[in-house]
């Protein structure tokens, strides 16, 4: 999935709803767990999950929503909770979505190439870890 694709069509589709700014926060996440216990693989548990929240002014007023749902049907629902939210709650003119900076790096924060890393050496590292230990 191209997701800054998607982040431009919701904010398009927030603006063509009634909203007069939006913001969206996008939350991919990927989790290994290996359970050793004396040199044994006692469990291997693999998930992921993905998230949208939702921000959105309308006339100065702010509504979130967030869905954990992906699909076209499902963010556009929480859009329209988001701008429904809006419309409940107190405009204030301090109410903005703050302006898009560039993304600083920080070296070695992060390594791309471990979601290339096969599993049956992400085993083997965990095995390895708790023989040193």
């Amino acid at each position: 999935m191209n997701y800054k694709e998607l982040i431009q069509n919701l904010v398009g589709k927030a603006l063509k709803m009634g909203a007069d700014s939006a913001e969206i926060f996008l939350e991919t996440r990927r989790n290994l767990s290996v359970n050793i216990l004396n040199g044994e693989i006692e469990t291997i548990e693999e998930a992921s999950s993905a998230g949208i929240g939702i921000r959105v002014i309308v006339s100065g007023a702010i509504g979130f929503s967030y869905s954990n749902d992906l699909n076209k049907k499902a963010l556009e629902d929480t859009i329209a909770s988001a701008i429904r939210f809006a419309k409940l709650t107190t405009a204030d003119e301090s109410n903005i979505i703050p302006v898009v900076s560039p993304i600083v790096p920080v070296d070695e924060l992060f390594d791309p190439d471990i979601a290339g890393v096969a599993m049956d050496k992400k085993i083997g590292m965990a095995l390895e870890i708790e023989r040193l230990a």
